[in-house]
């Protein structure tokens, strides 16, 4: 079977089917990562990733995106950060609506 690992400049990626593994001589784990300059892009990582112990292993898994559709994919999270705040605040004022009007029917009894 030949190797499906690849170069771009100077960022290495794979997305091959054989199975990557991480210093540790574990399988990695794809991660998804949803920041502004990588969204939605996934990596290979230790399947300790983000946790004491792990070991600083790293691939990409998906190859750099454009930068336009990067820029649209950044703009897209933002959007949906915002709806989400919008959606808390309108989910705290909800809650304080049902207490007022359980105190109301207890003080109206």
């Amino acid at each position: 079977m030949h190797s499906s690992t690849r170069f771009r400049g100077s960022v290495e990626y794979y997305n091959g089917d054989e199975i990557v593994f991480c210093k540790c001589g574990e399988p990695c784990d794809i991660v998804t990562l949803w920041t502004e300059l990588n969204p939605s892009r996934r990596f290979h990582g230790c399947h300790r990733y983000g946790k004491r112990g792990a070991c600083d292993f790293f691939m990409w898994y998906d190859p750099p995106m454009c930068k336009r559709t990067n820029n649209i994919m950044a703009k897209l999270l933002r959007n949906l950060k915002d709806v989400e705040a919008e959606n808390k605040l309108l989910s705290k004022a909800k809650a304080k609506r049902r207490v007022l009007w359980f105190v109301l029917g207890l003080w109206l009894l």
